[in-house]
């Protein structure tokens, strides 16, 4: 995976929390070639100060396009 992947699939996560929090459809899959692996994913939430846990939740699974995971697991963990 690019850096550019892994910068835009770290945007979608942000994207989808901010959406769901807003009540907002969730943001469109990226157009990086990382969005379409099948993989599973872990997103951990940390607090900016201090580094103190917030949430983690991952799907295992690379049952599905890891930019729908991310979007689905980062809404979850927030």
């Amino acid at each position: 995976m690019t850096p550019a992947d892994r910068a835009a699939l770290l945007a979608l996560a942000r994207g989808a929390i901010e959406a769901a929090l807003a009540g907002r459809s969730p943001p469109e899959l990226p157009d990086v070639p990382g969005a379409t692996l099948r993989r599973g994913a872990f997103v951990t939430l940390e607090e900016q100060e201090g580094h103190d846990l917030r949430g983690c939740i991952g799907h295992v699974s690379g049952d599905r396009p890891l930019g729908e995971i991310i979007r689905e697991v980062a809404v979850s963990a927030a």
